[in-house]
């Protein structure tokens, strides 16, 4: 059985930018209530780019670079609140 992970190895080898940018959507989508719907919302796809090249279109590291940014914006908001 292929995990995500070997699956996400394969797609950085044979898809395009347009085509990583489009998972990346789809993972914002499928996680939108779980701190993604700022990247649906707010994101331009030269947003998510530039995290695919500070990774070197790694979709893992991407993706995890996204995650820690929404974590920091989360805890953030959370210490501002009263």
């Amino acid at each position: 059985m292929q995990t995500l992970q070997d699956t996400i190895a394969i797609w950085d080898k044979q898809i395009d930018e347009e085509q990583m940018i489009g998972f990346v959507r789809l993972h914002a989508n499928t996680n939108y209530n779980k701190g993604w719907d700022v990247i649906v919302e707010c994101w331009a796809d030269g947003d998510i780019l530039e995290y695919l090249s500070e990774s070197k279109f790694d979709m893992a590291k991407t993706l995890k670079a996204i995650q820690d940014w929404i974590d920091l914006r989360q805890e953030m908001n959370d210490n501002c609140q009263f």
